[in-house]
């Protein structure tokens, strides 16, 4: 029992479902019909040409917009609407007409109706996509040239059905099909666009300022009462203020206004009113007709030209600033990679000017450090001295403690050393082996003496063990000392060996002792 209730659940829900779409469609098909009577209703209340045929008719401007929006679902709708708006006029026509003939002008009018917007639509859609947009002067020049198709086979349809039942006289087919085709197509042009507005809304732009916008809408209103009331040849007049508004409010609200001049020329001219009255009621509406397609047509592909050239304006500033992001971005890469090359060659260049073993300078950096200290003493006349040491019976010390207590000896050691120097120009560093040099800018004899003493006084304070030396039961060095003034006859080298030979002097007579050597 309780499988058979849970099935029919959804059963239920899907029905009543079916029936809500279907009153919201039906609901939806109503409002379009009423919507479409009225406007026809407004729209025949203007004709004065045979067959109630009209300047503007403005139903074709919402089913346009209509399909546009809802597809073949608005269909329903504009045919009931179609039929309803037209039957009462087809019902009073003097003479009457034979129930037959109303059956099939209202029929036929509702064909009509219904594939005007259809075959538009199809048009844009084929040519440009939808929606149409009004962004892009292809997309305006589209549904411009696409809005002809679709009122060219409605009047076909329209004013042959009318000749057929003798209510329009055959030898006025062209001027009736060219002003019904005409007044389709102008409804489009004037009332579609601000209709498809609504769904973009970016390119609403609310009007400049309201003092502003009040004297153009004055001006316009003025120039409409004089143009179309007074009948005053100023009708191009309008032009610059169609402009002007495009410019400063964009093209949604010039389309609201160009529409509502329009809806004031056709309400004048219907009323025999205004510059385009004429001897021939055909004459009149094609004047007043090629007047409304001229601003139309001129101010939505002006809006276009001008919100196409903002979007590219918009496209090329974000090109701008995501190019200028690009070129922060790798500028700081490449700094960063600069500044990595730079710490790296650095390193590099540390790490081949310093002894691997004892983290002190090497033999090359001694060698370069020696050779620019050696010409600067030479430029200042500043005596220049060396001491080279050398740990006494190193080998021994590693055949008793093994290579890593000789290893950790040196390191000691060149530590020790470091601390006896601390001017900018001193340098210590491990000249080979066992053998050490400090090298001593600026200093004279005395001044070497007092650091090789300091030399020997920490080594003591330490008390490295060496059991296996014979000189001493603790680590000792042998030194010689060069000091020099440079000359002209001298080199880095010579003061290199003196001090080489002072060593070995030191070593020879029995180590644990210095050596200097003296030439200034």
């Amino acid at each position: 029992m309780s499988y058979l209730s849970s099935s029919k659940v959804p059963h239920q829900q899907s029905n009543h479902s079916g029936i809500a779409r279907s009153i919201k469609f039906i609901a939806f098909s109503l409002a379009i019909a009423i919507a479409y009577a009225l406007m026809a209703k407004v729209s025949i209340n203007f004709a004065t040409l045979p067959g109630k045929v009209t300047a503007v008719w403005l139903p074709s401007g919402l089913t346009t917009a209509l399909v546009a929006w809802c597809g073949r679902r608005a269909l329903l709708g504009v045919a009931l609407g179609s039929m309803v708006g037209s039957l009462p006029d087809l019902l009073t026509m003097n003479p009457p007409l034979p129930f037959p003939s109303i059956i099939f002008l209202n029929l036929a009018f509702a064909v009509a109706n219904c594939l005007q917007p259809l075959a538009n639509i199809a048009v844009i859609r084929r040519l440009a996509g939808l929606p149409p947009t009004f962004t892009q002067i292809r997309s305006v020049l589209v549904f411009i040239s696409s809005t002809p198709v679709g009122p060219a086979i409605s009047a076909t349809i329209g004013i042959t059905s009318l000749c057929l039942v003798q209510v329009a006289p055959w030898e006025s087919y062209c001027f009736l099909w060219l002003t019904w085709c005409l007044s389709s197509t102008l409804a489009n042009l004037l009332f579609t666009p601000p209709l498809l507005f609504l769904q973009q809304q970016s390119q609403f732009k609310l009007p400049c300022r309201w003092g502003e916008s009040t004297l153009v809408l004055g001006l316009g209103l003025g120039l409409s009462w004089l143009a179309f009331i007074k009948g005053y040849p100023l009708e191009y007049m309008f032009l610059p203020i169609f402009i002007w508004t495009t410019l400063r409010s964009g093209g949604f609200f010039t389309s609201l206004f160009v529409s509502l001049v329009s809806a004031i020329a056709i309400f004048a001219n219907s009323q025999g009113l205004g510059i385009y009255v004429a001897n021939s009621p055909t004459i009149s509406f094609l004047l007043l007709q090629s007047f409304i397609a001229v601003c139309s047509v001129t101010t939505l592909v002006l809006a276009a030209a001008i919100q196409e050239r903002k979007s590219a304006e918009i496209l090329l500033q974000q090109t701008l600033a995501s190019l200028e992001q690009q070129v922060a971005d790798r500028t700081a890469e490449l700094t960063r990679e600069i500044s990595d090359r730079k710490l790296l060659e650095t390193q590099l260049q540390q790490q081949v000017r310093q002894d691997q073993l004892t983290g002190i300078s090497n033999r090359l950096h001694f060698k370069e450090a020696s050779e620019l200290e050696w010409r600067r003493c030479k430029r200042n006349q500043q005596p220049f001295s060396l001491i080279l040491l050398d740990i006494d019976e190193f080998k021994n010390y590693n055949d008793t403690y093994g290579h890593v207590a000789g290893d950790a000896c040196l390191i000691q050691v060149a530590n020790m050393l470091s601390t006896v120097v601390g001017r900018a120009g001193d340098l210590v560093a491990r000249y080979g082996g066992e053998e050490f040099v400090i090298l001593l800018p600026e200093t004279n004899a005395a001044g070497a003496a007092h650091i090789a003493g300091l030399v020997r006084q920490r080594l003591q304070e330490q008390q490295i063990p060496h059991c296996g030396s014979t000189v001493s039961s603790y680590v000792t060095v042998s030194m010689g000392v060069a000091t020099y003034l440079p000359s002209a006859s001298l080199q880095v080298d010579d003061v290199i060996q003196a001090a080489d030979e002072a060593l070995y002097e030191s070593k020879r007579q029995g180590r644990d002792r210095l050596t200097a050597t003296i030439n200034t």
